[in-house]
């Protein structure tokens, strides 16, 4: 199991509101080397994916 940290989550709350608000403009998320990229970029899309299935 991992746990994410506050800031990935917070960030991965930006990614989501950004999906929602505005779906065709493009953005990233800045985090330095080992702060957890991929896990929070992988929750993110999962999320996403969840979403737009229903």
């Amino acid at each position: 199991m991992l746990i994410m940290r506050p800031y990935q989550v917070y960030a991965t709350e930006a990614i989501l509101l950004q999906a929602k608000e505005n779906p065709h403009e493009n953005g990233y998320i800045w985090h330095t080397t080992g702060s957890g990229k991929t896990i929070t970029s992988f929750k993110a899309s999962r999320l996403i994916a969840q979403k737009n299935k229903c």
